[in-house]
């Protein structure tokens, strides 16, 4: 069985390409896609995270975007003196849209101290030009830069105030918007209110329970809501969840359908050429399910052979499209591929069984047909 198993394999190597040149796309398809969400949601989470706070204050009923969100300028004060909190950051921001060029652009503006140590409600990182800029000024994510064209020294206007870009960061993508920075005192001017306050962002000793502050945040104040990093993250991660994951299903679902169609036509083919060496077998009395192990075999040395190939292909073509796209960045797990790796035999398995009919149908007397 395995000899002719072999031997149908590469007698036929243009079908054999076909085959594995299915699977490799398919499963090319699959790690991108898989490995376009995971990131997205990564880089989310990094956002985030990279604040390095352990709460925020929003008033109640804000949705993700935190946009909504208006506090007074003097509870900083209040939530300073609740115990175990060791510091009360100001978080002001808003989605803006001005004209750049020839076009209405959008960035999620963040306000944030210039003087203060570590990233907090600023820029995660520099890739180029400084952090410590002025009121005149703006930092913009490198992807907002590189998407319109900017540079180092070129001019923002926004709601009639020019800004110079003297700053360009990373780390501030959030897949349908990406961020600018500008000192508090400017975000609150541009938006018409000097005393605006979206959220704060606290600090606590280590060991403090967030429960106990929670409690006692919302004894002394009245409709606001405090919200642990990992219930902001799960909220910013919603839209990627809820638009993504449907498309994301509907694709992969796809890609497998067409895995098995492609092999299994293949397959089945090579079955209707070679019918005459399973006549054979079947008049030496071979049943149908031991001849179903020569098309196996055929069907997951080219799920096997795709699999490797669309692999390597999906990390060739990520770092390729990363470097002409910035805003398109993958991340692939071990877990991810591997999964992706077993969807492929699937494929195989699946693409095995279509050409089981014609085997059980193959005439032992065409043997003696000349």
């Amino acid at each position: 069985m395995l000899t002719l198993a072999r031997r149908n394999l590469f007698k036929g190597r243009g079908r054999l390409a076909i085959s594995i040149g299915g699977i490799a796309f398919v499963v090319t398809l699959m790690m991108l896609v898989s490995g376009l969400y995971l990131a997205f949601d990564q880089k989310i989470r990094s956002f985030y995270d990279g604040m390095r706070v352990d709460a925020w204050v929003v008033q109640r009923g804000t949705t993700d975007k935190l946009g909504d969100s208006v506090l007074s300028d003097t509870l900083g004060k209040t939530l300073r003196k609740i115990p175990g909190v060791v510091e009360v950051i100001p978080y002001t921001t808003r989605i803006v849209s001005f004209r750049l060029g020839h076009e209405d652009v959008e960035i999620l503006l963040m306000g944030f101290d210039p003087a203060q140590a570590g990233p907090n409600t600023g820029p995660l990182r520099m890739d180029s030009g400084r952090r410590s800029i002025g009121g005149d000024e703006i930092i913009v994510d490198k992807v907002f830069a590189h998407g319109n064209g900017l540079s180092l020294g070129d001019k923002l206007r926004i709601f009639g105030q020019e800004l110079t870009v003297t700053g360009i960061s990373s780390g501030g993508d959030l897949v349908s918007y990406q961020t600018g920075y500008v000192t508090n005192h400017r975000i609150r001017e541009l938006l018409g209110d000097e005393h605006l306050v979206n959220a704060y962002l606290l600090r606590l000793q280590p060991g403090t329970d967030l429960s106990a502050v929670k409690a006692d945040i919302e004894a002394v104040t009245d409709r606001k809501d405090v919200r642990s990093m990992a219930k902001i993250v799960e909220q910013n991660g919603r839209t990627i969840r809820e638009g993504f994951l449907p498309v994301l299903k509907v694709l992969l679902t796809i890609g497998f359908c067409v895995g098995v169609a492609v092999v299994g036509l293949t397959i089945s083919s090579t079955v209707i050429e070679h019918r005459r060496e399973y006549g054979v077998l079947k008049a030496l009395g071979a049943r149908p399910l031991q001849m179903l192990v020569v098309v196996m075999v055929q069907a997951l040395t080219a799920a096997v052979a795709g699999y490797l190939a669309g692999v390597g292909v999906s990390l060739l073509a990520a770092r390729a499209a990363e470097t002409l796209v910035p805003q398109f960045i993958t991340s692939f797990t071990v877990s991810g591929t591997l999964a992706i790796g077993a969807a492929a035999l699937g494929m195989g398995l699946f693409a095995a069984l279509m050409p089981l009919r014609s085997i059980a149908r193959v005439d032992a007397a065409i043997v003696f047909r000349a």
